[in-house]
Formats: structure tokens, sequence, C-alpha cells
């Protein structure tokens, strides 16, 4: 997949980092969207977008929060005719997803060559945390639908 050029901008530089890294590291998925997942996506995929930033505490005087968190959502979803096979198969995609964010030292790597300079301010990576992972399933037609949200906090500082 062809992720064009990097933005300079958070949170959608990150996004842009995160899917280049899914699309290197997890060849098994068909296609990598920079976007919430559809039932129709082709299978087996993932979405990465941005979904929440908030500011931290504000220091009277400072013209910028120094600490704040992106969140950033990824997508998973498989489908298969066969319950047990889809189960079985989507279980592997999100165990494989956390870890390699628990245990893989290239993303942040690559997430902290990220920095942001708007308005005199400068932003850069502190720190990368999957918060939560969560599971649907349903089935339609006679085709079963795999599907996960996992939600990664990405700290920045500025100065």
């Amino acid at each position: 997949m062809s992720l064009g050029e990097k933005p300079d901008t958070f949170p959608d530089a990150f996004v842009w980092v995160i899917a280049d890294f899914l699309d290197t590291s997890m060849p098994e998925l068909e296609e990598l969207y920079r976007r919430p997942l559809r039932p129709t996506d082709v299978n087996p995929s993932a979405g990465v977008f941005a979904n929440d930033w908030t500011p931290g505490d504000r220091v009277i005087g400072q013209r910028a929060p120094l600490i704040n968190d992106y969140r950033v959502t990824i997508h998973l979803l498989h489908k298969n005719t066969s319950e047990e096979e889809g189960i079985a198969k989507h279980s592997v995609l999100t165990k494989e997803l956390r870890r390699m964010m628990e245990r893989n030292d290239a993303l942040p790597v690559r997430l902290a060559a990220s920095t942001e300079s708007v308005s005199g301010i400068r932003e850069r990576f502190h720190r990368l945390q999957m918060t939560k992972q969560r599971f649907l399933a349903n089935e339609v037609k006679g085709q079963f639908l795999f599907f996960s949200v996992s939600d990664l906090t990405i700290q920045t500082e500025t100065f």
C-alpha cells in the first residue's frame, strides 16, 4: 500500500508512521487504511486513525500544554464463513498486534523521529502505550465478522 508523503502535523504524522509500520510488519493484511474500517472492506484489513486529543495541565504564562495525549485507534477486521476458524484467525491477528506494540522497539524509534513546530511551539514524541483492546463479532448473511478496536495513547511534550 502506498501511504504517500508523511504529514508534518500531529496526530496525522503518528497515524502515517503507525500505518507504515503495520504495513511492513503484518504481511498477512490484505489492505491497510488510514480511516475507520467498514464491514465491506477487504479481508483481512486494518484501519488506523486519530481519535482524540487531550491537553495536559497548562501553566500560567505558557502558550501550550507541556504534555499532550493523542489517541490513535487501530481496527482489525477478519471475515470468515466458519465461526471457529474466524475466531482463531482473528485471535492471532490481535495477539500479533499486541505483541508488536509491547515488544517491538522499532515503532517508538520511528515515532520519536516525528516533531512538529507550529507558531514557535515545538512538540515531540514522548511515549507510546496500548491502553485497551476490544473485540466484537457478528454474523451477516452467513458470514462471520470479527473486529477489534485497539487504542494507543501517544504522549508528546512541548518545548
